[in-house]
């Protein structure tokens, strides 16, 4: 495995292990045997032999003391930035292509995307629009401590409601969650959490709407499985909801919210376009681990562009909306990886066009 090189590296940096490189006495002595054929003088004197002599010297000084480890130094770090360069890229690959592989990844299917994926789509969606969702989150899954918090996103992405519940196994809660989804008409309803207890959560949450009871066992209004048997329920990655919730740009926006709250709203924005939401992590995307056994071997810096160079390459497909960057400041976090701009030139293109059309209304 390529990644065992920088473990290596690693563990000499802790004085565990020395790393040597050389070459072997044959190839070394072959090596030696050219520079002094290609250095010497053809001609026979005994002047000749003397400096011929000097020369073969020079060269084994020059190859002991200089090329050699040189030579030993250059390959060490060729090395070292090859198989960084190498693990970047499959990083990168991995925030294009798959899921989290940790504890998260298992409640997912395989093969789930995370940025290289349309916004979540309903069934009688046409191409480009955007569903209106309900967040839902249990946090640690606690009965003891935590609330079931509700937070709902219209297709625009602005809050409209939150609110919380104590639990979905008292019918009167269960009531209260059915009147809030009838209220608000999500499209989709994600799920999200921080134990096991988020698969219990998607179970109560399905049954107390797809499976209408009575204290009796019978159903107690057979048109509510048809109300909402529409709505999608699904289970939502929250790699990027959890430093959402924690960032200094949702400390700005949402700054009297409380953490599980803004965990639901990353939960939200994530369901609506997961592109925006990596893109609007800036350089904490970093913070993320694609990679369990050797991201940490990387440098931020290098990791940064590999990811970086993946998020141009899914924006410039998807394609920018100019005239709702301007007016869309979460949407804006999108417009500096479009080919040409970045940051500071995207920053300049806004406010150009916005004063363009503060001038002319």
């Amino acid at each position: 495995m390529t990644h065992k090189f920088l473990n290596i590296l690693a563990a000499e940096a802790n004085h565990f292990v020395t790393v040597s490189i050389t070459m072997s006495d044959d190839e070394q002595s072959d090596f030696e045997n050219d520079l002094v054929t290609a250095f010497i003088s053809d001609s026979f004197s005994d002047t000749v032999n003397a400096w011929n002599a000097e020369r073969r010297r020079i060269i084994a000084e020059t190859m002991d003391q200089h090329l050699m480890p040189h030579g030993a130094k250059w390959t060490r770090e060729w090395l070292r930035e090859e198989v960084e360069d190498l693990l970047a890229r499959q990083c990168g690959e991995t925030l294009r292509e798959v899921g989290s592989s940790g504890a998260i990844g298992e409640l997912l299917a395989k093969g789930t995307q995370r940025i290289d994926v349309a916004p979540f789509k309903v069934d009688d969606f046409q191409p480009g629009e955007t569903p209106a969702v309900l967040a839902v989150s249990w946090g640690k899954g606690d009965p003891q401590k935590d609330h079931i918090t509700l937070v709902f996103l219209d297709e625009a992405g602005r809050l409209r409601e939150h609110t919380r519940i104590d639990n979905l196994n008292d019918v009167e809660y269960q009531e209260e969650f059915r009147d809030f989804v009838r209220r608000r008409k999500p499209d989709v309803i994600a799920i999200g959490g921080f134990s096991v207890a988020t698969t219990r959560l998607s179970l109560q949450v399905k049954e107390t709407l797809h499976q209408t009871l009575a204290e009796d066992g019978t159903f107690a209004n057979p048109g509510d499985a048809q109300e909402f048997s529409r709505m999608a329920i699904t289970y939502v990655s929250d790699e990027v909801a959890r430093k959402y919730q924690h960032s200094n740009r949702v400390a700005d926006e949402l700054a009297s919210f409380s953490p599980i709250i803004k965990y639901c709203i990353g939960l939200a924005r994530y369901v609506q376009n997961p592109l925006n939401e990596y893109t609007a992590l800036g350089s904490d995307i970093t913070t993320i681990v694609f990679e369990e056994q050797y991201q940490h071997l990387i440098p931020r810096e290098k990791l940064f562009v590999a990811l970086e160079r993946v998020l141009v390459d899914c924006v410039n497909r998807v394609g920018v909306d100019v005239n709702r960057a301007v007016t869309d400041p979460y949407y804006q976090h999108l417009l500096p990886y479009v080919c040409g701009l970045g940051p500071r030139k995207a920053q300049a293109l806004v406010k150009k066009i916005g004063s363009l059309v503060s001038f002319y209304p």
